[in-house]
């Protein structure tokens, strides 16, 4: 059974108990956060995954040049 929540990440963890879940998906999410935000999350997030629990985490490769790495150069894609 696979529960999806379209919410913010960090809120919704913190409400969780610690070990609730087997599987956290984050994917083309990271890149589009304030850096100290994504700490807080990484930390929280390990903290809610049981003990063998795992957290998938895919962001797009921006040094790739065939990807829009001029326009979003930065991690946070901020200008």
């Amino acid at each position: 059974q696979a529960t999806v929540s379209n919410e913010d990440g960090l809120s919704h963890l913190e409400d969780c108990e610690d070990g609730a879940y087997d599987f956290i998906l984050m994917h083309a999410v990271i890149e589009h956060l304030e850096k100290e935000y994504v700490e807080q999350l990484l930390n929280t997030a390990r903290r809610k995954l049981t003990d063998d629990g795992v957290i998938s985490i895919l962001t797009g490769n921006l040094a790739n040049p065939l990807s829009n790495s001029i326009m979003f150069g930065d991690f946070d894609h901020k200008f």
